[in-house]
């Protein structure tokens, strides 16, 4: 029992442990493999598990603790300092993980008491220490009582203890260090009998199937390391491509982000202008309807002055007609004046009164022509309003023409743009279309269709 517990108190001051910087997190993914390349780099590695503790229970699960044990306190007291002082790009800082002592009371305190410690001195030893220290380190795997953990300890040496020939051999120098023995007097065997050379012939040849074991191990080791290393460079590759093809697929992405966001602009623009365009036509719109109803009164007033005209005229033909019979009754009477018997009296009457009645008659004559000159005014006026009317007629037809072909082409930039249209554009075209079609039924044109614009046929 004083044995065990000197052991111990020994390897606890040689154990490490290793655990996340978050408590509640796991260790990172691959962490195994990189602590198992760069662990050597602080010193000799007797023994390597990583476990899975919840709630106070080694349990099977994603790792997050690990547990080192070293061949020296120098190694401790490195990876210690190490930890500490977790500079920049160091394997603490990439992993977000920390190094402390071995805890003294809990499930790993257990574990490492009852399944490490154990295993450790159950090694062949050599001045104190297991005899896999005098060989290089290499990490060997070894199952643990616990089928979950992974865990690597130093190659167990299957060799014989040899501690009869330890008792008897003094100062023999085995694998480079000095195994003390006994007196020859307590083992009977004298230096150079042939009962020693036997024993140490034996010894040798124990020695030598240990060190065939050892370097087989240490190739085995080696070529499960370079195994590691290369499926660690393919995975490293795998991950550089497959960063590569994200990389790639993230800057198309962009780039395709990119072209939406321009076309999102330009639709944006061609709907401001398209609402431009449609205020402005509406504004046309009611201009052209005021300039209808201007040229349509001024063309009823052009009516009533021709009937106007018509009226005058007929009304001088009429005065005309009277003055011509009058003047031809005059000269009756002159005639009549002459031939008849009649007296000078009733002649002068006739005369005055024949006179009176053309100067009546031109009297009324003037005033007619002087209407006739004001009706022809006004009809010169009249058919000038008309003319203008009709050039401002002709001015509108050829605008809403045009209006009318960047309609259509503004519809079909709309129909291509259908998928990208809001609603209210739509609800704001389809209110153009229906005031647009509202003004070309009033102006007496025919409707937009899907397919064009019929051409009218007009009769001036």
């Amino acid at each position: 029992m004083s044995r065990t517990r000197q052991d111990l108190g020994y390897y606890e001051q040689l154990a490490v442990q290793i655990v996340p910087r978050h408590p509640t997190r796991d260790l990172p993914t691959g962490i195994e493999l990189r602590l198992r390349n760069s662990l050597p780099n602080f010193g000799i590695v007797w023994d390597f598990q990583i476990l899975c503790v919840r709630q106070g229970t080694i349990v099977k699960g994603r790792p997050n603790l690990a547990i080192v044990v070293f061949s020296s306190q120098l190694a401790v007291t490195k990876i210690l300092d190490s930890s500490e002082r977790d500079k920049p790009g160091s394997l603490w800082q990439t992993n977000s993980i920390m190094a402390h002592t071995l805890e003294q009371t809990g499930p790993v305190a257990e574990y490492f008491s009852t399944q490490i410690v154990p295993r450790l001195s159950s090694l062949p030893r050599a001045n104190g220490q297991p005899s896999s220290s005098q060989v290089p380190p290499r990490f060997t795997p070894s199952q643990p009582a616990s089928s979950t953990p992974k865990d690597f300890v130093p190659p167990t040496i299957q060799c014989p203890r040899a501690e009869g020939w330890e008792r008897a051999l003094d100062g023999i120098t085995t694998g480079g260090h000095t195994v003390p023995f006994k007196s020859s007097q307590s083992t009977g065997l004298t230096l150079g009998s042939p009962e020693w050379m036997r024993a140490r012939i034996s010894q040798l040849e124990a020695e030598l199937d240990t060190a065939r074991a050892v370097r087989d191990m240490a190739l085995s080791e080696q070529s499960v390391v370079r195994l590691a290393h290369q499926t660690e460079q393919n995975a490293r590759r795998e991950a550089t491509a497959q960063k590569s093809a994200a990389e790639a697929e993230l800057s198309r992405k962009g780039v395709e982000q990119g072209q939406l966001r321009v076309e999102l602009n330009g639709v944006l623009t061609r709907e401001s202008v398209l609402l431009k365009d449609n205020h402005t036509l509406r504004k046309l719109l009611a201009f052209a309807e005021g300039e209808l109803k201007l040229v349509r009164s001024s063309l009823d007033d052009s009516e009533k002055c021709m009937q106007r005209v018509k009226t005058l005229e007929s009304q001088l033909e009429e005065v005309q007609n009277r003055a011509h019979k009058l003047q031809l009754q005059n000269a009756r009477l002159e005639q009549q004046q002459k031939h008849a018997n009649t007296t000078e009296l009733d002649v002068k009457e006739k005369l005055k009164k024949s006179d009176s009645e053309v100067k009546h008659l031109r009297a009324d004559l003037a005033s007619t022509q002087e209407q006739l000159e004001a009706a022809r005014a006004s009809l010169e006026s009249t058919e000038q309003k008309c003319s203008s009317a009709r050039r401002m007629y002709e001015n509108t037809k050829e605008k809403l023409g045009t209006y009318k072909e960047r309609l259509e082409s503004e519809e079909t930039i709309v129909h291509k743009l259908k998928g990208t249209l809001t609603p209210e554009v739509y609800r704001s075209l389809g209110a153009t279309y229906e005031a647009l079609g509202g003004f070309l039924s009033v102006v007496g044109l025919p409707p937009l269709c899907e397919g064009g614009v019929a051409p009218k046929k007009e009769s001036d």
